[in-house]
């Protein structure tokens, strides 16, 4: 029975792999946001640096957080809002891709350990 924990414990480290995995070659594009704010604040530059890099290191969490940050800023132009909504939309639509890819591993080693356990 403990081994069957121990195997149990299998989709789960395959999900969370997939959800650090490579990416598929599209990129989020940051370039209207910074444009937006090549003027801006420091404060907002700072959370916009926040963003910038959590963008790079494909930590998308980290990334939504940084752009609430910024879209609580005060004083926002439209183009800045419609910028932030822009980043946030390819960051949402990344998180759901990303899930997706987790779903698709996880029920790979499921399934391939349910083969194992019936040989």
């Amino acid at each position: 029975m403990m081994e069957l924990s121990r195997w149990l414990g299998v989709p789960l480290i395959a999900m969370s792999l997939a959800l650090v995995a490579c990416d598929s070659g599209d990129k989020i594009d940051t370039s209207k946001l910074e444009k937006s704010f090549s003027n801006a604040q420091p404060a907002s530059k700072s959370a916009l640096d926040e963003v910038k890099t959590a963008v790079s290191a494909k930590d998308y969490a980290k990334a939504g957080a940084a752009l609430q940050k910024l879209a609580s800023s005060t004083g926002l132009t439209p183009d800045q809002k419609q910028a932030i909504e822009n980043v946030t939309a390819q960051v949402r639509e990344k998180v759901a891709q990303k899930a997706k890819e987790a779903v698709q591993e996880g029920k790979k080693a499921t399934d391939d350990l349910q083969k194992r356990l019936s040989n």
